[in-house]
C-alpha cells in the first residue's frame, strides 16, 4: 500500500457519516477514510494526508467495516488508533522538515488540540496528549 493508492472523495460520500454524526462533533473540515479512500471537502494538507494514510493501514489489518465499528463503539480502541496515527503524522513531519523545531511544535499544538477535543469524543486532555507526543517522538 501507496500513498498513490489512496482515493479522494467528498465527505458527504463516507458510508458512514450518519453513524459518525450521532456520535462526534462534525464539520465540514472533518475528514474520513475508509477502504482506501479518503473522504474530505477540498484539499488535505500533506501532514493529515499522512495521518489518515496511517488510518488505511490500520483498517487494512483488522478490515475496514470491523475498524469502523470497532471505532464508533470503544472508547479505548479509538484512542489508541489516534493516538497510533498522530505519531505516524508527527514522526514523519519531523522527517520531512529536517527537524524543524517551529514546523514540529505547530503540528505538534494542532494534533493535541484536534485529539482532545469534542471531534473524538473528548477522550483524552490536551496536557496528556501534548505529553504523549513528546514522549513519543
Amino acid at each position: 500500500m501507496q500513498l498513490e493508492d489512496i482515493k479522494l472523495a467528498e465527505q458527504k460520500d463516507f458510508p458512514y457519516l450518519e453513524e459518525f454524526k450521532k456520535k462526534f462533533t462534525i464539520t465540514e473540515g472533518t475528514v474520513f477514510v475508509f477502504n482506501r479512500t479518503i473522504f474530505v471537502n477540498g484539499t488535505i494538507p500533506p501532514d493529515i494526508m499522512l495521518h489518515e494514510f496511517k488510518h488505511i493501514l490500520q483498517q487494512e489489518e483488522i478490515g475496514a467495516a470491523i475498524w469502523i465499528e470497532k471505532y464508533l463503539e470503544d472508547k479505548d480502541f479509538r484512542l489508541e488508533q489516534e493516538l497510533e496515527a498522530y505519531i505516524f503524522q508527527l514522526r514523519k513531519v519531523k522527517e520531512i522538515t529536517n527537524n524543524n523545531k517551529n514546523e514540529i511544535f505547530n503540528i505538534q499544538t494542532e494534533c493535541a488540540k484536534n485529539i482532545s477535543s469534542p471531534m473524538y469524543g473528548s477522550m483524552i486532555s490536551y496536557k496528556k496528549a501534548w505529553d504523549y507526543f513528546e514522549e513519543n517522538l
